[in-house]
């Protein structure tokens, strides 16, 4: 299986009785842009974090098709990505944290 790993990303909502949480990466485009990636995670105990925490996620990879309704009302189809059995590291004051020691 794949793993996943997301540096500084930010928790967007926690759920699933406190051991799933939504997570939004932010990076730079190409042509100078924000660009941003959405993900869910789902931990094997309870996390403890809370909307706005920001550090580095890495976890089991898992997608899914899925369709939604854009603002034009067409029917499109995305990719939901998930990372299972996730674990968590605080970032520094928004810094990606190194992980030398972290086995993925």
């Amino acid at each position: 299986m794949a793993i996943i790993s997301i540096r500084n990303a930010e928790v967007t909502r926690t759920f699933y009785n406190g051991k799933g949480a939504g997570l939004k990466e932010t990076f730079k485009l190409r042509n100078g842009e924000e660009g941003v990636k959405y993900y869910s995670a789902f931990f094997d105990e309870e996390h403890g974090l809370s909307e706005g925490d920001r550090g580095n996620f890495s976890g089991l990879l898992g997608t899914k098709v899925s369709e939604y309704t854009d603002k034009q009302g067409e029917t499109r189809q995305g990719v939901d990505i998930t990372l299972n059995s996730a674990r968590y590291e605080a970032g520094d004051g928004g810094a990606p944290v190194d992980d030398d020691d972290t086995p993925f």
